[in-house]
């Protein structure tokens, strides 16, 4: 259950706010964003 809540949470978060936060350089390449690191290391309670 617990697993299950936290992956739809993770999967909303892809999906509506993950787009809006992810900046990317000329070069194409994602540039690392503290709040998307933070968001992802610890949807899964880790």
């Amino acid at each position: 259950e617990k697993l299950s809540t936290q992956a739809q949470t993770l999967k909303r978060y892809l999906r509506k706010d993950y787009v809006t936060k992810l900046t990317v350089n000329s070069l194409g390449h994602a540039v690392h964003d503290p709040c998307i690191s933070h968001c992802l290391r610890h949807a899964f309670g880790d």
